[in-house]
């Protein structure tokens, strides 16, 4: 087994001893940039003991080891997952301890250790890697179509990543343990599931390929696809776990673009009520899905209003108002630019703002380097509400440039054309 980390001692060390003089507590942290590679040398927590324990467990996991060394390296990871429950790397150690679990044969316990350590962390560094594991231990777990499922995504998603790549030197001694991570769990994973993209008999898309259609303007392929990857999600990761509440709310605004508000608010509230007692009211996903839901409530707003119903619209309108600061308090710029323009172009002229809309889209203009068509458009209108007519012809022939022929480039030049008549935009 190869020593990845070579810590200067006095005298001969066994690989035993090497191990536990790593992981122990007391062991003193060195300087910055002392770590071998693959430590992480850009921050000040390479040399920590939590972080050497689970470094030294991965390496030792991903061989076939001796059991003597298996059960070594499950202690380094029960010894790096307790230590470090406060550590910013807790995500890891979480990953290499349900990879303990998975070569020991637990897989009850790797399902759960491998959950928790998907339920933070965005990087690529470990969703990769901890998505092959899990996908191989639902196959051990005699779940097939959620192995199935689970590996696709992992692959799906790593198409372009560098993890599947051969890096270069420069790039190799800073990840080069992360790397071979996914390299060897992918091949893994492969060996002993297959990559057959069926499930229950069927071909299933993975959650990447649905958003690229809810992107490119096909909703109602994307809703169905949706509904299945929350099925399997749940499955996968449990109903509350934050993969799962992120396609969840996805599959919400498919429902909501499609003008199925009624299937949209529900699904919206559900999935703000999970993600507020896993994540917390300040989590950047469940503020996604306040804004998700206060557009929502926008257009029922606007349903309302069009129906007559003007006392229940101006309640839900003031309800999206409120939805929708608390979104934009992120400094999060489609947040900004969703409130600026409500501000803006709304019905009802309680909600209207004209200075404070100009003042949100400015900044979500210059958030995205003036090289946003949506967000151009978004500070023409907001000028127009606010009487600024001339430069809300100037913005939004800026946003007209950027856009391809198309119907959104066609609804840009209907509003231009009144604001060259001095007439802001209001929704219908």
């Amino acid at each position: 087994m190869p020593v990845l980390y070579s810590a200067p001692v006095e005298g001969r060390m066994s690989w035993r001893g090497f191990c536990h003089h790593q992981a122990d507590p007391a062991w003193p942290a060195q300087p910055d940039n002392t770590a071998s590679p693959g430590f992480g040398r850009d921050h000040g927590f390479n040399n920590q003991p939590p972080v050497l324990a689970s470094r030294t467990a991965m390496a030792c996991l991903l061989l076939r080891s001796e059991s003597g060394d298996l059960a070594l390296a499950a202690e380094l990871a029960q010894t790096a997952v307790v230590a470090g429950v406060d550590h910013p790397f807790v995500r890891y150690y979480q990953h290499t301890k349900g990879m303990a679990e998975y070569r020991q044969g637990h897989y009850a316990g790797a399902k759960d250790w491998l959950r928790k350590s998907l339920a933070g962390d965005k990087s690529e560094n470990l969703t990769l890697p901890a998505r092959l594991l899990l996908a191989m231990t639902f196959h051990q777990l005699g779940k097939t179509n959620e192995a199935r499922f689970a590996l696709d995504e992992a692959l799906t998603r790593a198409e372009r990543s560098y993890l599947s790549r051969s890096p270069g030197p420069d790039f190799f001694t800073d990840y080069w343990l992360d790397v071979l991570t996914f390299q060897i769990l992918r091949e893994e994973a492969k060996a002993l599931i297959g990559t057959d993209r069926t499930a229950d008999g069927q071909p299933f898309l993975p959650f990447s390929e649905v958003v690229r259609l809810m992107n490119e303007g096909e909703p109602p392929e994307a809703e169905a696809a949706l509904r299945e990857a929350v099925t399997r999600y749940k499955a996968l990761f449990g109903p509350d776990h934050p993969e799962t509440l992120t396609v969840q709310g996805e599959l919400a605004i498919a429902y909501s673009k499609a003008g199925k508000l009624d299937q949209a608010l529900p699904l919206f509230e559900e999935t703000l009520k999970l993600q507020k007692a896993k994540l917390g009211p300040d989590h950047p996903d469940t503020l996604g899905t306040i804004g998700n839901l206060g557009l929502s409530l926008c257009h029922l707003a606007q349903v309302l209003h069009k129906q007559g119903k003007l006392p229940e619209a101006e309640q839900k309108a003031r309800e999206a108002l409120d939805h929708l600061r608390k979104a934009a308090e992120t400094g999060e710029s489609m947040s900004r630019n969703n409130l600026a323009w409500y501000l803006a172009t709304s019905p009802f002229s309680a909600i209207r703002d004209g200075r404070n809309a100009v003042t949100f889209a400015q900044k979500a203009v210059s958030a995205t380097g003036r090289a946003n068509p949506l967000c151009l458009n978004t500070l023409a209108a907001a000028c127009a509400e606010a009487g600024e007519f001339a430069d809300a012809v100037t913005f939004q022939r800026e946003a007209i440039a950027l856009l391809p022929e198309g119907r959104e480039r066609d609804d840009c030049v209907s509003r231009l054309k009144a604001y060259e008549s001095n007439s802001p935009w209001r929704e219908p």
